[in-house]
């Protein structure tokens, strides 16, 4: 890579430097790489030695280790880099106290130099022009080299004051003339030294936070050799930071460029009143807008290296006609993720990660804790935007992070409003987006109210009514009602954004539009947001193929459920009712009871106590108490009486209640009592259903269970047999009810003395109810408890006691210490331990 300069490798085949940098400086290495090896140095560097497809940590490894040299380019960005860190403690390792200079440190910015590069003497590069910089660095390499001394060959000049030195320096370079100063080798461009041309690049922003992964992929999309386009387009929703990516850009990689010119393009006026005035920079001050904008990018074509911002970009259309030649590079940012279309990389640009929510939080307030810092960035959804309008509110009015929480819960609109000096307040971003979304397409603002109310989760949502498969997966909510082009109409005003057949709106959008909704029109928005819900109806909850599509439905219908106590629809009151079904068979009993009590509350106050959906409440709070519970029983009682009374005895839901009574009763130890229950209500289930359906099947493994409790194991072996032979056919080995009633059978043969086939079941409904519900599910603990007793009545007293062990520790989990079920695991145990105590050896 020399230029022809005079050879200095003191290193054999080897490097004589190893430049340390970060992505953020690499303009300055290769300004620096570029130097040295002008002057006959060899330099490794990443940008040119690390080709694609090698390991760069290795390369970076063996740089330090294979160059005489290394060079740190120090500046705040590189204070932050792990990996800057392990290079320069490398070969500061090897050079302790400097004697053979293996360190050089090169601040291209004013950043504190951090632990032990305080003692390293630092050669400064920023903030004095080009020769000067190129002279020092050439000057701090040979001395590195020949370990000589810095007596200059010239005495030195004679001191002046600071004024009289200020007043020297040169006048800025004029941009009037852009023919007479462009650039005309690599050599020539030097880091920190703006382009003749530099239109209206926004101030750079002293609170920018690195984003090293996004400024590479937008240096990667632009130098890219193998793509015709060199268009780098920076997609997200407001707030993002795209604009403030592309102003860093410009700002870093400004000295690689001739020109660098800024476009408003939110409206095509707009872009092209920029077109015209960069026309005018070029030399075409006169003929009509039209001419003036071509005429601009036609001179565009006979430039090499040039850098154009289109940004906010709102019409496709109209910029689809203003694309420049593919001479120099262009940055589009825009909210609406169809400007592929106009070419080029697109680069989702979405929330800061919460270390980098909390690193500029603490920039604005350096006296943030760790906690309050991690509340606040929870609480703005590490939202680029939000996150700086958060530290800027604190620091300017120095509130405490407490009273920022409760203003922003209680009136966001005044904590986001604050405008920062670079781009428009989050307030006035979405407000701005929903109004042209609601005079352009009025159905997607609505829907987009609706969406409001919801989780801040992927919201499943399939805009042609269409799903996936047959078994669920897809949740199309609202479909076939809402229209493909109403969701792209919300996407493309990027006030959600669009993954397969999800949707999701960004919490703090959410809750922008929810401030902004007319009181009087709330629950007009809530009501249709419930309906929304209901439209997409899984299905029986009872069937394991409809659980993913209630699993991703559950947060939406619990969040819009705590917004309001509103009746709402009856599809939307058996949507209700089915959830707190599906939460009891995934094991969340205590989110099944909660929804289902309120249920009740709310439908008993407006309907009464007789009504079918209070009564459907009624017996799914029941069902969901813990075993024992006292209020199971009387709730139980009266849930049965008044559907008996209403309905009749063979009525399903009156059989319903009196399936669920009985389960009570047991739970109570009142076995006789439950085993009668159960008996008649098998004997009316078969007589409606039918031997083999599932609902009779229920009764049938429920009043087995009976049978083993009064001592009757024989009976109950039998029947459980039976009722697991039927529920294979009909349900499958993994169905949750199938493992129930195995579980069941194999506590009967252990009680019958047949432990190794006991065993042999015991293992393999525990195997099984593990890999299909997961280790903490009800069903899988009581597999576990069974497994355990088995493996007891074996003596396997050390195998058993571990998994006794186990279980204990699961239970108090799941249901906590006070849980019967965990006290009987606690019991087992102890028994456990006594009996291993017990048959040990004296000591």
């Amino acid at each position: 890579m020399s230029n022809g300069g005079t050879t200095h490798s003191t290193n054999g085949d080897g490097w004589d430097f190893f430049i340390s940098y970060t992505q953020t400086d690499r303009t300055w290495a290769e300004w620096i790489a570029w130097t040295l090896e002008d002057a006959g140095y060899r330099v490794l560097i990443q940008a040119w030695d690390f080709t694609p497809g090698s390991n760069w940590i290795t390369g970076m490894d063996q740089g330090v280790a294979a160059a005489e040299r290394t060079i740190a380019i120090l500046s705040t960005a590189y204070t932050r880099s792990v990996y800057g860190a392990a290079e320069w403690q490398a070969a500061w390792s090897t050079d302790p106290t400097g004697a053979t200079r293996k360190l050089l440190v090169a601040r291209v910015d004013d950043c504190p130099r951090p632990g032990l590069l305080g003692q390293v003497v630092s050669l400064d590069l920023f903030g004095i022009a080009q020769d000067a910089a190129r002279a020092d660095l050439l000057r701090a390499a040979d001395l590195a080299v020949s370990s000589g001394r810095a007596k200059p060959d010239a005495a030195p000049a004679f001191p002046v004051s600071p004024q009289a030195a200020r007043a020297s320096r040169p006048t800025p370079f004029p941009r009037s003339d852009p023919h007479l100063l462009l650039p005309s080798s690599r050599d020539e461009v030097f880091p920190g030294k703006l382009p003749p041309l530099w239109g209206s690049v926004p101030a750079r922003n002293s609170f920018f936070t690195e984003r090293v992964d996004l400024h590479g992929a937008i240096q990667t999309a632009l130098t890219d050799q193998s793509s015709n386009t060199k268009i780098a387009t920076l997609v997200g929703i407001g707030g993002a930071g795209k604009t403030q990516l592309a102003a860093e850009y410009a700002w870093r990689q400004a000295a690689n460029y001739k020109l660098v010119w800024w476009l408003d393009a939110e409206t095509a006026s707009g872009l092209s009143a920029g077109l015209i005035e960069l026309a005018v920079h070029l030399g075409q001050g006169h003929g009509n807008p039209r001419t003036r904008s071509h005429f601009a990018l036609a001179e565009l074509g006979r430039i090499q290296g040039w850098l154009l911002i289109y940004d906010n970009v709102a019409d496709l259309a109209a910029v689809a006609k203003l694309i420049p030649p593919s001479t120099g590079h262009l940055i589009i940012t825009c909210r609406d993720p169809r400007a592929r279309r106009l070419g080029g990389k697109l680069i989702h640009v979405a929330e800061f990660t919460r270390v980098e929510s909390v690193a500029l939080l603490r920039r604005h307030v350096p006296s943030l804790t760790d906690t309050d810092a991690n509340q606040i960035a929870q609480a703005v959804s590490d939202l680029p935007l939000a996150v700086d309008q958060a530290g800027s509110y604190l620091a300017d009015t120095e509130m405490t992070a407490g009273g920022y929480l409760d203003l922003l819960r209680r009136q966001p609109q005044l904590a986001l409003a604050e405008e920062t000096l670079h781009h428009p307040g989050l307030t006035a971003t979405v407000s701005a987006a929903y109004r042209r979304l609601a005079e352009q397409h009025p159905p997607a603002a609505s829907l987009l109210d609706q969406l409001a109310f919801l989780a801040p989760e992927p919201i499943p949502i399939s805009a042609d009514g269409s799903t996936l498969n047959n078994n669920h997966l897809d949740l199309p909510i609202a479909a076939p009602r809402v229209a493909p082009e109403t969701i792209e109409a919300i996407v493309r005003l990027a006030l959600a954004r669009r993954s397969g057949t999800t949707l999701y709106v960004h919490p703090l959008v959410q809750t922008l539009l929810r401030t902004q909704l007319p009181l009087g029109t709330q629950a007009t928005v809530i009501g249709n947001a419930q309906n929304l819900l209901a439209s997409a109806h899984p299905g029986d909850p009872n069937d394991p193929g409809t659980w993913p599509s209630y699993r991703a439905l559950t947060p939406h219908v619990q969040t819009l459920w705590q917004q309001t106590d509103m009746i709402g629809t009856e599809s939307w009151r058996r949507l209700a009712l089915a959830l707190a079904r599906y939460l009891e068979h995934a094991g969340n009993a205590l989110a099944a009871n909660k929804l289902a009590r309120e249920a009740r509350e709310r439908w008993s106050a407006h309907f009464g106590d007789d009504h079918p959906d209070t009564l459907a409440a009624a017996q799914r709070q029941a069902a969901t108490l813990r075993p024992g519970h006292p209020e199971a029983r009387p709730l139980e009682e009266d849930t049965l009486m008044r559907r008996r009374r209403l309905l009749g005895g063979n009525h399903p839901d009156t059989l319903a209640s009196a399936n669920n009574l009985a389960l009570a009763l047991a739970d109570l130890g009142e076995y006789h009592a439950a085993r009668t229950l159960d008996e008649d209500t098998l004997a009316r289930r078969r007589q409606i259903y039918g031997e083999d359906h599932p609902i009779t099947l229920y009764s049938a493994h429920n009043l087995a269970d009976r049978l083993a409790d009064i001592g009757e194991y024989a009976l109950a072996m039998a029947l459980h047999e039976k009722t697991f032979t039927l529920r294979l056919r009909a349900l499958g080995r993994n169905h949750p009810e199938t493992l129930r009633t195995g579980c069941s059978l194999a506590r009967d043969l252990a009680s019958l003395g047949e432990l190794q086939r006991s065993r042999e079941l015991a293992e393999d409904i525990l195997v099984r109810s593990r890999q299909a519900l997961g280790e903490d599910h009800p069903i899988a603990l009581t597999a576990t408890s069974n497994f355990v007793t088995v493996l007891r009545g074996l003596g396997k007293n050390q195998e058993a006691t571990r998994m006794a062990q186990e279980l204990v520790a699961r239970r108090v989990a799941t249901l906590g210490d006070d849980d019967p079920e965990t006290q009987d695991a606690k019991n087992l145990l102890i028994q456990l331990c006594h009996q291993e105590s017990s048959e040990s050896p004296a000591s």
